[in-house]
């Protein structure tokens, strides 16, 4: 059986896209959470980038979470976030695909106190 130049491209294409759909939903999504345990009810504010931009800045009161949902498998890169509170603030990464895609691949939690940002394991 003869197969044309188009036949082969579309066959080509055909299976590129059946294999790329199988990654993708076999990836789900992740849950990143940052919960604010500094002493003296200090507020927490959070600023975090990914390399498509900032997700804007948030105030989390004490015991209070600021928690976001992203599929790893598109971001493949890092969450990167500055945590400024009332002494200080530090930029932390929060998310990086190649640390925490086995650590953490449905949820990571991670916990601000005033001596350090611990995570916390959860999956």
């Amino acid at each position: 059986m003869f197969l044309s130049m188009k036949h082969v491209i579309l066959l080509a294409l055909v299976v590129a896209f059946s294999e790329a759909s199988l990654v993708v939903t076999d990836t789900g999504t992740v849950t990143l959470s940052i919960v604010n345990y500094l002493q003296g009810g200090l507020e927490l504010t959070v600023n975090c980038q990914t390399k498509d931009g900032s997700l804007g800045l948030h105030v989390i009161p004490i015991y209070g979470r600021y928690q976001w949902q992203f599929n790893p498998f598109v971001l493949k890169s890092k969450i990167e976030c500055r945590l400024v509170m009332r002494d200080g603030a530090i930029t932390y990464i929060l998310y990086s695909y190649e640390r925490d895609n086995e650590r953490c691949s449905t949820e990571c939690l991670w916990d601000v106190q005033t001596d350090g940002v611990l995570s916390v394991r959860n999956s």
